[in-house]
Order: structure tokens, then C-alpha cells, then sequence
């Protein structure tokens, strides 16, 4: 495995191959073990952010920003996801706008609505009805096929940058290769799991692996603009849970917008 990467391909290799019969199980098992999952995952997002961002534990502004986070995601849990989804979505242009002023407070409105979103949008597609995890699995296996594809393509192949200014090591091989592996995988998932909307769901996988990748530049932005190379180190290879589910969050929320319009 050396051309892929050595040691750091098999630490991300084996650290996938646990966490994914977790997350598959937990999902398979529904409420609330799949809701406990998501909740426990929007907090670590939160202090991943937080401390990426602001680079320093305020106790009640977390606290209030946690509890913020907590209540969005309970009311979609209990009452429905589009409102929290939509209040968040405020909340994060806000927090936008707010830190380009220069306040320190929009960073925690950023932590609140990446937490939220992602928790809320996984909520969303869990709880379509009958579909619900078939669309889980093939939103997922589609954004990782993504991921996986992109980072053997750009280490096979290489050549030309993608936004070398904003993340050196992505290539344009690895950019259309991640295209096309999420559209094989995709396609295979929907030939199994939507076998009468298979074209559809063969080409929408292209558009979460674009909005997937979309969602690592963004991140990569991030940490270039705040100099830091992983959002935490909790797994072992990967870096933080942000720098994994970072372009999933994106997609996953795009598959919601879609769905909801639709």
C-alpha cells in the first residue's frame, strides 16, 4: 500500500472498517439508538469548531451554544426537522456575517448551525418513511465511494492542483475521479435499493459527491485560515470527526433540499 499512502492509507483503512459497522448498525436500529448517535456526534462537531475557531473555552457561551444546539435538535426529533433545519441554516449565515465584522460570537453561531445541521439533516432522512434507511445507505456509501475514489485517484495519478491555495494536495485526477466513483457507487446502491429511479439516483450521486467535495474545500479553508491541520486527532488517521464528515454534512443536507422541494 505504499503508493497510496503507506502507513497513514492503512491507519485511515482500519479506522473506517471500525466505524462504519457502527454507524451501519446504529442506523439499522433506528430510534433512538440512531438519534443518541447523532446527538453525541453534533456535540463533538460543536467542540471541534469551537476550539478550531475560537481557540478558547468560554463556559457560558458554549453553554448557551450547546443549548441552542440541544433544542433545534430535539424539536426535530419530537415535533418536525424543517423548522430547526431552517433556523439553522439562519444561524449559520448569520454567524457568517457576524465573524466577518470581526466578533469572536458569530464563531459559536458557526458551531451551532454545523453541529445542528448535520445532526438535523441525518434526522431528516432517517425518518422519510419506508425509505428512510435505504436512502441513508445510499446517500452515505455514495459520499464515501466520493472520498475514497478522490484519494486513490490523486495518489495514483496526481498532476494539477485543484485550489492548491486552499488545499495543496487535491488534484483535479482525484476531483473526477471521486465523480466517478460515487456514480458507480451510487448506481450499484440504487440498481439494489431504487430499482425504478435508477438512472436518476446513478446521476444524483454525482451531485452529492460534488457537493461532498464542496464541503472538504470549505473546511480546508478553514483550518488554512485558522493554521490548523486536523479539527481534532480522536481518530486515529483522520484527524477529527469534522474532517470526516465534512463533505458528508454538506451533501446530506443538499439531498434534504432536494427531497423537501421534490
Amino acid at each position: 500500500m505504499e503508493f497510496l499512502g503507506g502507513r497513514e492509507f492503512g491507519v485511515r483503512l482500519i479506522s473506517a472498517l471500525v466505524m462504519t459497522p457502527i454507524v451501519v448498525t446504529l442506523a439499522f436500529l433506528g430510534w433512538p439508538w440512531f438519534a443518541a448517535l447523532l446527538v453525541i456526534c453534533s456535540l463533538i462537531l460543536f467542540w471541534e469548531w469551537t476550539v478550531m475557531t475560537v481557540r478558547s473555552i468560554d463556559v457560558r457561551r458554549d453553554a448557551i451554544g450547546v443549548f441552542v444546539l440541544l433544542v433545534l435538535i430535539i424539536y426535530g426529533y419530537f415535533v418536525n426537522v424543517l423548522v430547526p433545519l431552517g433556523v439553522a441554516t439562519i444561524i449559520g449565515i448569520a454567524g457568517l456575517i457576524v465573524s466577518y465584522s470581526g466578533f469572536k460570537i458569530g464563531r459559536t453561531f458557526g458551531a451551532v448551525a454545523l453541529a445542528s445541521l448535520f445532526a438535523l439533516s441525518f434526522l431528516f432522512v432517517r425518518s422519510i418513511e419506508n425509505d428512510g434507511l435505504y436512502f441513508l445507505i445510499y446517500l452515505a456509501f455514495s459520499v464515501w465511494a466520493a472520498d475514497c475514489f478522490a484519494y486513490i485517484f490523486g495518489r495514483l495519478i496526481g498532476g494539477p492542483k485543484l485550489i492548491p491555495s486552499i488545499s495543496p494536495n487535491k488534484t483535479w485526477a482525484g476531483f473526477f475521479g471521486g465523480l466517478a466513483g460515487s456514480i458507480a457507487m451510487g448506481t450499484g446502491f440504487a440498481y439494489f435499493l431504487f430499482p425504478d429511479n435508477v438512472l436518476l439516483y446513478s446521476g444524483f450521486a454525482g451531485v452529492l459527491a460534488l457537493s461532498a467535495q464542496i464541503g472538504d474545500l470549505v473546511e480546508s479553508a478553514v483550518k488554512r485560515r485558522f493554521n490548523v491541520k486536523d479539527a481534532s486527532n480522536i481518530i486515529p488517521g483522520h484527524g477529527g470527526l469534522l474532517d470526516r464528515v465534512d463533505g458528508l454534512t454538506l451533501a446530506t443536507f443538499v439531498f434534504v433540499g432536494f427531497y423537501a422541494i421534490g
